[in-house]
Formats: C-alpha cells, structure tokens, sequence
C-alpha cells in the first residue's frame, strides 16, 4: 500500500500545483493536459460510496489502475463502472492474484506484473459509456424492418402513387 500510496500522493501534488497553474488560462502544453487529466481520474478513484467501505486490497487495486496511467483513456464518467467491473474481474478471473496480494502486503515487481497483466486484459473486455450507446443507436436502427421506419418500404410505396393512382 505504501508504494502505490507514495505515487498517490506525487500524482496528485503534481495534479494541484498544475490545476491552480491552469486557472490562470495561459495555454497547456500537451504534458501539463495530460497530467490534469490524470489528475482529474486519480480524484475520482478517490471517491467513495457513504456507507460502502472498501477492502484495503480493492482500494490498492483501483489506485495502482490510476497512477499506471489504466484510467487515462477513459471518460471520467465512465471511471465508478471501470473500478467497480475490475474488482469484480479481479475477484472472479485473478482470484490467486488478489489472494496473493493480500498475503505479501507489498507489491514486488513480479506482482506489478501480474497486475498490470490482469488489468490489461480486463480493459480488452470493458466498454466505454461511448461505445455502449453506439452499440445500442446501431441496434436499434438495425431492428428497423421494411416500412417499420423512416425510409421503409411501406412507406416508399405510398410515396410514389401518384394521385390518380391514390384508393379514394
């Protein structure tokens, strides 16, 4: 906990001392956007439920996500589902991991690894907010049979009567 703790902790420093910077509107080199944006994802990792206390092995886990740059790509509204699903994949699909980490208390480089492993392979199965919409907009203008919507072919067919061919 303290390694991941100790990167915590510079993250987010270098995450305030750039924010207070930025409020000031001179224009971002692409470095100082990206440590924002991490920053941005460290603070919602942050977060946590009223009431809904958390494991100090799932707490290293989301952590070690945020501070080895796993959240940088994703939309922050999308972070509290990301946590939560990789916990869950960790629990169900890299059981002995956890069960490992949670024995050794530290994280040596063949458990970083091993980490950085299973969270790779996680986020191969996760879908953005983003992508899931696309998903189901495509479905459902896919579901759309002739003349069930616009441009069908019920539709088409009474477009082109003319109106001497129109039923009175």
């Amino acid at each position: 906990m303290k390694k991941v703790a100790g990167r915590l902790r510079l993250e987010l420093a270098q995450y305030r001392e750039v924010e207070s910077f930025a409020q000031f509107g001179s224009e971002l080199d692409e470095t100082t956007q990206r440590q924002i944006a991490r920053g941005v994802r460290v603070v919602e990792v942050l977060k946590q439920d009223q009431y809904a206390p958390m494991h100090v092995m799932d707490q290293v886990i989301q952590i070690f996500a945020a501070v080895n740059g796993f959240l940088d790509d994703l939309e922050v509204s999308d972070i509290k589902r990301f946590d939560r699903e990789l916990l869950e994949y960790i629990r169900n699909a890299e059981q002995e991991l956890r069960d490992e980490l949670v024995e050794k208390l530290d994280i040596d480089d063949e458990l970083t690894e091993k980490l950085k492993k299973a969270i790779t392979a996680f986020k191969k199965t996760f879908a953005s907010s983003a992508v899931l919409s696309e998903k189901g907009r495509g479905e459902a203008s896919e579901s759309e049979g002739p003349g069930e919507g616009p441009g069908g072919e019920a539709e088409q067919s009474i477009e082109k009567k003319g109106p001497e061919e129109s039923e009175s």
